[in-house]
């Protein structure tokens, strides 16, 4: 069985293949200097400098010949290789017929090879203030965190805060067009009443005389767990744990360590948290216990992110996806606070949190190029659920997207495309791959 230091070992591997020799080099210093702040900051200002070098990068190539043969190779059922995938990430804006003609083909493939339906995922949020935020949490713009434990957050004033398993149940129970639920708690670790709240609710739908409710997938995302909490989460009747690792292993220690640049100095903690490797480790227990994820990314998050960081963010879930298959992956796309919803902005001074700086909007295009960049490393049988952000796609681009990811998150705050665009999309969709099936072979959506 694979182990955290097998998987962190592999990672860094990985790393060393796809950046830059120096850059490379340089977060490999960082990871050593977890125990120096100081020292952790000053490296951090080093890859700074050399992301914003390299991730303007641009190739001299004949991009009709590249896409002609990786298309081909592709459809030969030949591996396309990590270099390829990251020059499709780079290919200019002139070449988006290119891509979307690459990404009908893969959408094909994968939806030939996973018979399941397209998952429409409703997220059901309770204890929506956070009470104990993670290290990105601090550093970003998270709605889950309030000023200080005496407030609420953000969350709670936009989603209300269901915290028994009455208001659970009667929420599970609220028929919705998606076809699964996710249950979710906003705290770096679960109490254990929180605990207990989940795993009641869970065994009641469970034990439902509704064969809808009863037979509905569960997923699970409660932040940090134990061996045992899986276990017990599992015997309930779970269906997947969700914990995003949001960025990639190497980014996530740099943008702990630009989070304490407020006073290089004196900074926030002398040593910093390595909050990637818990999360993995959440990831590896539940495949150890025969339970698959849910897990992704909070994607073009900042200015600073490269091309690199989120391929070998890509390459993580692959390795997982070795270990035991069937995974799924949220795919958002990193939305400031001030952009959330009309109010936010007032909130935002109220409740004093930083949002990470973006200069300029994701396009379109770049969203699309990295979604099929993430569905030609991982397997075809793991779903990429297009949410967050994905406004920003447009209703064709979003279409594309959902077509070829197999997921589409519906009618929570994160979403951004209205639930009837939505409903739509996937009714399109799900009309056309089960065309040639009889009316009653199509999967039903409520």
């Amino acid at each position: 069985m694979t182990t955290l230091n097998d998987l962190v070992r592999k990672i860094q591997t990985l790393a060393e293949e796809i950046y830059p020799p120096d850059l490379s080099a340089a977060y490999s210093e960082l990871e050593n200097s977890l125990n120096d702040t100081r020292n952790a900051i000053k490296i951090a200002k080093k890859i700074k400098e050399l992301k914003q070098t390299y991730k303007t990068k641009a190739y001299s190539i004949d991009w009709s010949d590249f896409f002609e043969r990786i298309t081909q190779d592709f459809k030969n059922g030949s591996s396309i290789s990590i270099e390829d995938i990251i020059k499709l990430e780079y290919a200019p804006e002139d070449q988006a017929d290119n891509v979307i003609e690459l990404l009908n083909v893969v959408a094909a493939n994968r939806a030939t090879e996973n018979n399941e339906a397209i998952r429409v995922c409703q997220s059901i949020y309770a204890f929506t203030t956070c009470l104990t935020p993670c290290n990105y949490g601090t550093y970003g713009s998270c709605i889950f965190v309030p000023k200080d434990n005496e407030e609420t957050s953000v969350a709670e004033r936009i989603l209300g805060n269901i915290n028994t398993v009455d208001e659970f149940v009667d929420a599970i129970k609220n028929k919705s067009y998606s076809n699964n639920r996710k249950l979710i708690t906003t705290s770096r670790t679960i109490t254990s009443h929180q605990f207990r709240v989940i795993l009641n609710t869970i065994r009641e739908i469970r034990a439902s005389d509704d064969p809808h409710c009863r037979d509905l997938p569960m997923c699970v995302s409660l932040g940090s767990l134990n061996e045992d909490h899986i276990i017990q989460l599992k015997d309930a009747g779970a269906t997947r744990i969700n914990h995003n690792l949001e960025t990639s292993y190497f980014n996530s220690l740099y943008l702990s360590a630009m989070s304490q640049m407020e006073d290089e100095q004196k900074p926030k903690k002398k040593t910093l948290d390595n909050e990637h490797k818990r999360r993995l480790s959440t990831l590896l227990t539940g495949l150890k216990n025969d339970i698959g994820f849910c897990s992704g990314g909070m994607l073009f998050y900042g200015d600073d992110e490269m091309v690199e960081d989120r391929i070998l963010l890509y390459l993580t879930y692959r390795e997982l996806d070795k270990i035991k298959g069937g995974n799924s992956s949220p795919f958002n796309v990193y939305v400031p606070l001030d952009e959330i919803v009309e109010k936010s902005s007032e909130w935002f001074s109220t409740f004093e949190l930083p949002v990470i700086e973006r200069k300029a909007q994701v396009d379109r295009y770049s969203i699309l190029k990295t979604l099929l960049s993430f569905s030609l490393i991982v397997s075809s049988q793991h779903k990429i659920i297009v949410s967050a952000g994905s406004k920003w796609l447009g209703d064709e681009y979003y279409a594309l997207a959902v077509k070829l990811s197999g997921g589409a998150g519906l009618a929570n705050y994160l979403q951004q495309i209205d639930s009837e665009t939505t409903k739509n999309v996937v009714d399109k969709l799900t009309r056309e791959k089960f065309a040639s099936s009889s009316p009653a072979a199509i999967p039903n959506q409520m």
